[in-house]
């Protein structure tokens, strides 16, 4: 059904999920930096195998993260 013969209880519905799932991103966004700030610090005081395992989870997250990637190569030659 196109969404302009739609119900308006049904468009209400449609936006209330559309802005539940945006929170939901946004969350996880900042999760994600979260993760990579602490694999910063432990590369940062020589706790690699830390850092190699959140660098893992940013790439796994954001797979075109190109900074993520190249700290993570870094990090695995040290």
């Amino acid at each position: 059904m196109p969404i302009d013969l739609l119900p308006i209880s049904k468009l209400k519905h449609l936006d209330t999920i559309l802005q539940t799932r945006i929170r939901q991103l946004n969350l996880i966004h900042h999760i994600t930096k979260g993760y990579y700030r602490r694999a910063a610090a432990n590369m940062n005081l020589c706790k690699f195998k830390d850092a190699l395992r959140d660098f893992r989870i940013v790439m796994k997250r954001s797979p075109d993260d190109k900074d993520a990637k190249a700290k993570f190569t870094e990090c695995e030659k040290s």
